[in-house]
């Protein structure tokens, strides 16, 4: 889920940015990076059966986002989107087994 506000206590677990030509591409780009972030989340937290556990139980968000037009690193006019990476309930970092 992506929101421009959040909706209470949660965990967050860094910043997800995505790039795009347009607004709809740097938001799609955002969701793909924050993707990528749950599934660091699940090689960090040493989950081992790691298939078992379904990020909708972790209340997974992209929350307080937002959307900057302007130039890339190559010059190149295009949007950044941008947002904190969160958990609304159990942590995922708080699953570890066998510490």
């Amino acid at each position: 889920m992506i929101r421009t506000t959040s909706g209470g206590d949660g965990f967050p677990h860094g910043i997800a940015v995505g790039e795009g030509d347009d607004p709809a591409g740097a938001l799609h780009d955002l969701v793909a990076v924050a993707g990528e972030m749950v599934t660091d989340l699940i090689r960090r937290a040493h989950l081992r059966q790691a298939d078992m556990f379904d990020p909708d139980d972790w209340g997974i968000e992209v929350i307080d986002v937002r959307l900057v037009p302007g130039p890339d690193a190559s010059a190149h006019h295009a949007w950044t989107a941008y947002g904190t990476l969160r958990t609304t309930g159990l942590s995922p970092l708080a699953l570890q087994e066998d510490r």
